[in-house]
């Protein structure tokens, strides 16, 4: 097999100066495998790691020849579930944390064991920018050495589109991470040289970005994504009690919608639709912790700062003036998260809590979630994602 077709970085990669096995190793662990697991490019070297499979997962994908660069099987987590600081909001009603006071649901009925994970994303639909969240969503847990979150996907045919775009990006990153290996390659393997004409300031970025693109190559290597097409499905295990549910795609502030890119005009599904596809998904409706990584999912205008009385201001609802007139208050416009909330209720689910974030999501950040706001000043910093989250109820009527 040419090295390019392994599912790892090639020899002259600066991955292996930092690896506890050598290219060599690699290849010879690949070649091992059963036949199944090399045509499914599955990487031995990321086979055992902590976060990429559990023991149901090596069994699955020795079966499963359409398993690919991770197990197709949920990763098993061990964190405890913390409620947090901010309080649970409905167009500023605070939301008591029952599922705090509840005990953990008791094991479902044999071949329906709850995943045993506290974080699992879900992908309502699939296209480049979901993937790059689905991964981006975890690049702080892979650096904080933190089990990564699964991903479940509609049906077979957006876990085949999903692989699919999969191994477009892993090309993509295993070509970025071989700039400086061949930059110094040209100076004849002398890094000394390389840095004497790159200038020690170019070389240094150039080595931190080619360790950034290593790292996101293993954290999109090792994901785990799962089709809820399965019986029974993926999202029917998950614990209302101890799970909790991260909903990809992007968002507007006040919109009523989640869509594939971030200007608002592809792949669009409504809040109605989305939950439509975790009931039919067989989603359990005592479920509680519903989370929405969309760009301003706690806005119903942008806000103008992360000031308290900005973000106050930016999650108020807007009512329809002429309803004012006669003293009554209809909505016109609110945050996704609540829009998101109303809309499980109205399936019958029975206390969700939805948790939206303020301001715009920075996909790749290294060590947490952040969010900035589009017109920041260049003074302006990002902020931790959990510091500016609002946790939604049911609207009052």
């Amino acid at each position: 097999m040419n090295n390019y077709d392994y599912p790892f970085p090639p020899p002259e990669s600066m991955y292996w100066a930092h690896s506890s096995w050598s290219y060599d190793e690699a290849v010879a662990k690949f070649e091992a495998q059963p036949e199944s697991a090399k045509k499914s490019g599955l990487n031995p070297l990321k086979s055992k790691h902590p976060s990429a499979v559990v023991e149901r997962g090596r069994q699955q994908a020795q079966a499963n020849a359409q398993s690919q660069a991770s197990a197709a099987n949920p990763i098993t987590g061990a964190q405890n579930t913390q409620a947090g600081s901010s309080q649970a909001t409905a167009s500023g009603t605070s939301a008591s944390q029952s599922s705090a006071s509840r005990a953990q649901q008791a094991t479902a009925q044999a071949g329906n064991t709850p995943l045993q994970t506290q974080g699992v994303i879900y992908a309502p639909f699939v296209s480049e920018d979901i993937v790059d969240m689905a991964f981006a969503e975890n690049i702080g847990r892979f650096t904080n050495k933190k089990p990564l979150y699964p991903v479940i996907v509609k049906d077979d045919n957006d876990k085949t589109n999903f692989e699919r775009l999969r191994r477009l990006k892993l090309k993509e990153l295993k070509d970025d991470t071989e700039v400086l290996p061949n930059i110094i390659k040209s100076y004849k393997g002398s890094i000394t040289e390389t840095k004497k004409n790159l200038g020690e300031q170019k070389f240094n970025q150039a080595l931190k970005n080619s360790q950034r693109f290593l790292t996101h190559y293993d954290v999109l290597n090792q994901l785990s994504v799962i089709s809820n097409s399965a019986t029974p499905s993926e999202l029917s295990k998950l614990s209302p009690e101890s799970s909790k549910l991260y909903i990809l795609g992007h968002g507007l502030a006040g919109s009523r919608g989640f869509f594939s890119d971030e200007n608002g005009i592809t792949g669009a599904l409504t809040v109605e639709q989305v939950v439509e596809q975790l009931v039919s998904g067989g989603i359990d409706k005592q479920f509680i912790d519903f989370r929405t990584l969309a760009c301003y999912s706690a806005d119903t205008t942008e806000p103008k700062s992360f000031a308290e009385k900005d973000l106050h201001k930016a999650e108020k609802p807007k009512y329809l003036w002429k309803y004012k007139l006669i003293g009554k208050k209809k909505i016109d416009e609110q945050p996704l998260g609540q829009y998101l909330c109303d809309a499980l209720h109205k399936h019958g689910f029975q206390q969700p809590i939805v948790t939206g974030y303020h301001g715009a999501g920075v996909m790749f950040s290294d060590k947490h979630h952040s969010r900035r706001l589009n017109k920041q000043s260049p003074s302006s910093k990002d902020v931790r994602a959990s510091d500016v989250k609002t946790r939604f109820i049911k609207t009052p009527k």
